[in-house]
């Protein structure tokens, strides 16, 4: 293309009509993605640039950070953008960087490519690892107990920087807790599903509650489940003993509970209304498992492009150890619309915490209970019995099921069903 010309002028029809014609199918997505591809190329030629710098050029940082209107009136103000709407802006780059590459354009090499943290760093990530707060008049407990704390994370092996701070909060406070009820140091043999469950307990208790009379103030409940969850990590790591891994054994025990419908709306309405900085993540995580029966690290690993339109509904590409297609019901479909829109592309959830749809679920609450995947996984389940889904099809798109699982399961179905109306729906077979 010609120099002399400005770049605006020399890409911007070009990438939008291309972005148009890749998303045919989702017009409010070329909408958007051509209006980002818009901002993009202007700032591009804003900061001097005659032809497309590397995508992580320092150029970009004024499109990704740039304040948003926030308010209305006079209370209007600008503010920086939530991690849901620099998530997104990425996403914009990415696929206008994407179209420029189809339309010819010369793209350059990344100026650096991003390394996962070695694992080798992490001692020294637990060792630099300061609390912000919450251990006030406990600072000599810490120091009693952090050489401990530090071995027992470093025994899990921490994926991350993040990871291994998070780990670190979490045992430092069961540790200083057990230390300050029994009067003794803890042990790694201390790490049991036992203690946990009294430390949790306490975490709710309310300041200067109690037998000793000290206690730091109450965290939330979707905070006390996630510091449980990183707790029994490191728990299997250094006492497997007191704290059983079980998660092969779930198919085998009893069915959880499903969600009556009362339940299920109100989890509908839960998801829908709140306000949060990443709600693609959200709705991903209600659909998904609400509507798809999917686990937590099935939910985890779903993305934008495993997401199918057919002509009656929604069909999620599920990879990993169970590979399968499943179709989600209806009642959920729009739910996934919306997420599929928000997050444009890639992954619906960005984290580096451990089992992030887990936590995300928890944080999604009812009467101060948080969503719970098995839960949803038997919700689903009976939906696929009540409405007649072929055993044999169920099993396809539901992966391993349990028997004993679902004969229970068959109890909650044939509760829905007339009676009456039973023999009838099966005449002809």
């Amino acid at each position: 293309m010609n120099a002399a010309v400005g770049f605006s002028e020399r890409w911007q029809a070009v990438i939008a009509e291309d972005l148009n014609r890749e998303f045919a199918d989702r017009p409010s997505s070329a909408e958007r993605l051509s209006e980002m591809a818009r901002l993009i190329i202007a700032n591009i030629e804003a900061a001097g640039c005659d032809e497309w710098p590397p995508i992580d050029d320092p150029c970009h940082e004024e499109f990704l950070k740039a304040r948003v209107d926030k308010g209305e009136g006079t209370r209007r103000r600008r503010v920086a953008p939530a991690s849901g709407t620099i998530r997104s802006r990425r996403s914009g780059l990415r696929r206008t960087y994407e179209a420029a590459e189809r339309c010819g354009a010369a793209i350059p090499e990344p100026l650096a490519v991003s390394l996962p943290d070695d694992p080798a760093d992490m001692a020294s990530v637990a060792t630099a690892w300061k609390p912000r707060s919450g251990f006030d008049g406990d600072s000599e407990l810490l120091a009693a107990v952090r050489p401990l704390v530090e071995e027992c994370v470093l025994a899990c092996g921490p994926e991350d920087a993040a990871a291994c701070r998070q780990l670190m909060l979490s045992v430092a406070r069961f540790a200083v807790w057990h230390e300050r009820e029994t009067g003794r140091i803890v042990t790694k043999a201390d790490f049991t599903e036992a203690n946990a469950n009294r430390w949790i307990k306490a975490l709710h208790m309310p300041p200067g509650g109690g037998p000793s009379g000290h206690r730091p103030s109450p965290l939330s409940s979707a905070s006390c489940r996630s510091a449980l969850s990183l707790l029994r990590r490191v728990a299997q790591a250094v006492n497997l003993a007191g704290w059983p891994d079980n998660t092969a054994n779930l198919e085998a025990g009893h069915a959880p509970q499903p969600y009556s419908d009362a339940e299920q709306y109100a989890f509908q309405r839960a998801i829908s209304r709140a306000r949060q900085s990443d709600p693609a993540a959200r709705w991903s995580v209600g659909a998904l498992s609400l509507g798809g029966g999917l686990s937590g690290p099935e939910i985890t690993a779903a993305t934008v492009e495993s997401v199918r339109t057919v002509d009656d509904g929604l069909i999620v590409e599920v990879g990993g150890k169970n590979p399968r297609q499943v179709p989600i019901l209806k009642r959920y479909a729009p739910l996934l619309s919306q997420a599929v829109d928000a997050a444009e592309s890639g992954p619906f959830i960005i984290s580096r915490s451990q089992s992030p749809a887990n936590g995300i679920a928890a944080s999604i609450e009812v009467d101060r209970a948080g969503l719970s995947l098995p839960r949803a996984r038997s919700t689903w389940l009976v939906a696929h019995l009540t409405g007649g889904t072929p055993l044999d099809v169920l099993r396809v798109i539901a992966g391993p099921v349990g028997a004993n699982r679902l004969t229970e399961l068959m109890e909650h179905a044939a509760g829905r069903i007339d009676p009456s109306e039973a023999a009838e729906r099966v005449l002809g077979l």
